[in-house]
């Protein structure tokens, strides 16, 4: 899950299950306002603008768009406007990261910030 470290919950849901199924967490009348779920965030992930199309007459709050060209992007953007909170990630990095931003996207996630580093193990024993 992503930007989870703030306390909240995410809930990154295939598209590929929603498809011609009837999901009753992401009915618009049980989630009323969009602001959540029980009390939970509701993530929608998709890689492609036909899963966009398929999904974006369900009721979430959150739009991660994954391993998109900024040019997708932008054509996802426009497909839902200020419907969802949107994400990018995938494939970002420090040297275009910018061509990203000027998309209009909400957040942005560069995975090589975590998963690049060193790790060090460090264990401290009491007796």
């Amino acid at each position: 899950s992503r930007a989870g470290m703030d306390g909240k919950y995410f809930s990154n849901i295939d598209p590929m299950l929603l498809i011609g199924c009837q999901c009753r967490s992401l009915d618009r009348d049980r989630i009323g306002n969009g602001s959540s779920y029980c009390g939970k965030v509701i993530t929608v992930e998709v890689d492609t603008l036909s899963q966009l199309e398929t999904i974006q007459t369900l009721n979430f709050n959150r739009l991660l768009l994954d391993n998109m060209k900024p040019d997708e992007i932008k054509k996802a953007l426009s497909m839902v406007g200020n419907k969802y909170e949107t994400e990018a990630s995938g494939n970002i990095n420090e040297k275009n990261i910018l061509d990203y931003a000027k998309t209009g996207i909400n957040r942005i996630s560069i995975g090589r910030l975590t998963h690049s580093p060193q790790n060090l193990d460090i264990s401290l024993n009491f007796n």
